[in-house]
């Protein structure tokens, strides 16, 4: 980690050119710059991370460089923190932590160049941060992108979706600098119990935050001594299991005949060409239509229906096929 003045002009060779990029590891590795040029991200999150890309030059003539710095001001002096180039060694998610840890020691009134307090004789000692934005991508990638030895990842990619999401959602009510040790079991309640318009995702966002901390008090993981999330109830309460199937033989026909029925895109929507905006405003016309069915033909009535227990039919469905339970969950 190194440190220099920031000019009030410099003369240099490569053009510079200044750019904002919400920062993602994928995004970064996906960086370039033509060659003779300099190109300075700044990122839309508000990290306060700069991360400078340079394409081939003289004295790099194999490829683009990407580099890691922190733009700080101590007192009435502007000074820039070199943390490093992008490598397997220096991670987005390291170089935030870095970040995080400069404002801190800038705030002590700390000068990270000498390591020291510039009003005071000895140096408090800092402690890591663990912002919650870091800590995410770290569970996102240890855990939910976590692969089995064939290389398939381990959980389906809707769990790892909606997880992700209930998570990021989660970390913009917070703060994506929030250090995860000072988050209290207080804060994850109201912030759940700003969820219960619908119960359902409330109870879906409990889910994940529960299954994070976790991660974070594990053993090995070791960034909390316990997750504040331990005993947290369900918001919504004990949802209704249900274990309704439709009859191959009879209920699925009638219900495929009542989707014929129907005008487009619906029609498409019920014999799973979806997916489409309106899926439980029509489940009314459909039942009206399979009524009909019933009575033009003289059957009795379809026991009530809803639209998941579609897909719990088409699951069971599958299983009896023999295909795998993962292939199962990923459909």
């Amino acid at each position: 980690m190194s440190a220099t003045k920031n000019p009030s002009s410099t003369t240099t060779d490569d053009v510079v050119t200044y750019r904002r990029l919400r920062f993602s590891q994928a995004a970064i590795d996906k960086l370039t710059a033509p060659p003779g040029s300099r190109v300075k991200y700044v990122d839309a999150r508000g990290t306060g991370l700069v991360l400078e890309v340079s394409g081939p030059n003289r004295r790099h003539p194999k490829g683009a460089r990407k580099i890691f710095k922190v733009p700080l001001r101590f007192g009435k002096e502007q000074v820039t923190i070199t943390l490093g180039q992008s490598s397997p060694a220096l991670r987005l998610a390291t170089a935030e932590d870095q970040c995080a840890e400069l404002k801190f020691m800038r705030v002590k009134e700390i000068d990270p160049r000498v390591g020291r307090e510039t009003s005071k004789p000895a140096a408090e000692p800092i402690q890591k941060v663990d912002t919650l934005h870091a800590t995410l991508d770290r569970f996102i990638d240890q855990y939910l992108d976590e692969r089995n030895a064939d290389g398939s990842l381990k959980l389906s990619s809707g769990y790892r979706a909606d997880t992700e999401r209930y998570l990021r959602a989660f970390e913009a009510a917070l703060g994506a600098t929030r250090d995860v040790a000072t988050i209290k079991r207080r804060e994850i309640r109201e912030y759940l119990a700003s969820l219960l318009k619908h119960r359902t995702a409330a109870n879906r966002a409990h889910a994940a935050i529960s299954a994070f901390f976790a991660w974070c008090a594990d053993d090995e993981i070791e960034i909390l001594d316990q997750s504040p999330a331990v005993g947290l109830r369900k918001p919504g309460g004990n949802e209704s299991e249900r274990d309704r199937c439709l009859d191959e033989k009879v209920e699925i026909s009638i219900c495929w005949r009542a989707a014929l029925a129907m005008p487009t895109p619906f029609s498409q929507l019920y014999r799973g060409k979806g997916p489409v905006r309106g899926f439980a405003l029509v489940k009314a016309n459909v039942d009206r239509l399979i009524a009909k069915i019933c009575q033009d033909e003289e059957r009795a009535a379809i026991p009530p229906w809803r639209n998941h227990d579609l897909r719990r039919t088409a699951a069971t469905l599958m299983g009896r096929l023999r295909v795998t339970e993962f292939d199962i969950v990923e459909c």
